[in-house]
């Protein structure tokens, strides 16, 4: 996605070619693709704190686990 990000900055500063497409549609299209940047991030980072979560989670299972089998035996 960043390689289209960078074709499309570099098509706007090419004058000419800037002149035949239409500038409003680049600079549109451009605006998309930084919000789908900034989406991603996002999720990425809700992701990390997923797992980070998923992480926890399991470790506080395991000890509860731990605890039980220690108590029966008891």
């Amino acid at each position: 996605m960043l390689h289209i990000f960078k074709r499309l900055s570099t098509f706007e500063n090419n004058s000419i070619l800037s002149d035949l497409a239409i500038p409003e549609l680049l600079s549109e299209k451009k605006k998309q693709i930084e919000q789908l940047l900034s989406c991603s991030e996002k999720w990425g980072k809700n992701i990390n704190i997923l797992c980070a979560q998923k992480r926890k989670n399991s470790e506080q299972f395991q000890k509860l686990i731990q605890e039980a089998e220690r108590n029966g035996k008891e």
